[in-house]
């Protein structure tokens, strides 16, 4: 790999950990997705609490209501059952950042885009090539139900304690 292909994917890389961390910070005073969509009433976009921090389910978040902007309707018709048991697990959660189950399920597929793109990019600049890339879409697509499972468990082991 020369050195011009090497500053091309570290700037790739840098401009994916820039989006990455702006989408972590995600302020709720610019929540642009609540004033397109607010003429849409079956669609509420989630407003982040400043004060709950949880570094996963925030960053994949604003991607999610994006892509959620797009296809929820088409997603509450076909998928009932699994937003049904993706908002019991929220309940069972504490609802972490007040999300919805619709956003929940979209988090899958931002997760696909940013964790399979940011292994991309680590496999190309690691020189092994996209053998990571499949990696990071599983992990993206399993990461956010898995770690709202671990916030059930948790919040079940503190009532538990009390």
């Amino acid at each position: 790999m020369n050195i011009d292909s090497l500053n091309i994917v570290m700037s790739i890389v840098f401009g994916v950990g820039a989006l990455m961390f702006w989408m972590s910070f995600y302020p709720e005073k610019l929540n642009f997705l609540i004033d397109r969509i607010s003429n849409n009433d079956d669609y509420n976009a989630t407003i982040i609490d400043k004060k709950q921090k949880d570094v996963i389910l925030t960053m994949l978040l604003p991607l999610a209501q994006k892509i959620g902007e797009k296809n929820h309707e088409s997603v509450e018709k076909k998928q009932k059952k699994e937003l049904l048991k993706l908002d019991k697990l929220l309940d069972s959660a504490g609802r972490p950042l007040k999300i919805k189950a619709i956003e929940l399920y979209n988090m899958k597929f931002a997760g696909m885009i940013i964790f399979g793109l940011f292994f991309l990019l680590a496999g190309i600049a690691m020189d092994i090539g996209v053998i990571l890339a499949p990696i990071g879409f599983l992990m993206g697509m399993f990461l956010p139900t898995a770690h709202v499972k671990s916030l059930a468990k948790q919040r079940k082991i503190s009532i538990e304690r009390e």
